[in-house]
């Protein structure tokens, strides 16, 4: 990974199946951790309007955010058929 853009996280997992026997299984998970800026600037080079909602929580952490990028119909290049 892309030192300080990216993370990699490793899950394992133990499955007892149904007749008791037991496996196991691992997976390697990479994601990418950018600033809200360079999320907000890939979205709209591809077409996005972008608006940020924050997340409203009880909990006691920062709340996280939520991009949404919406695409007006009218541009999207529709195939007929």
């Amino acid at each position: 990974p892309a030192e300080g853009t990216s993370v990699r996280t490793h899950y394992a997992f133990l499955v007892r199946e149904a007749d008791g026997s037991v496996r196991s299984s691992h997976e390697t998970h990479e994601t990418g951790l950018f600033p809200e800026n360079t999320w907000r600037a890939l979205l709209e080079r591809v077409g996005f309007d972008v608006e940020v909602v924050e997340e409203r929580t009880e909990e006691d952490r920062v709340p996280r955010l939520l991009f949404l990028g919406r695409v007006a119909l009218e541009s999207l290049s529709l195939i007929h058929i």
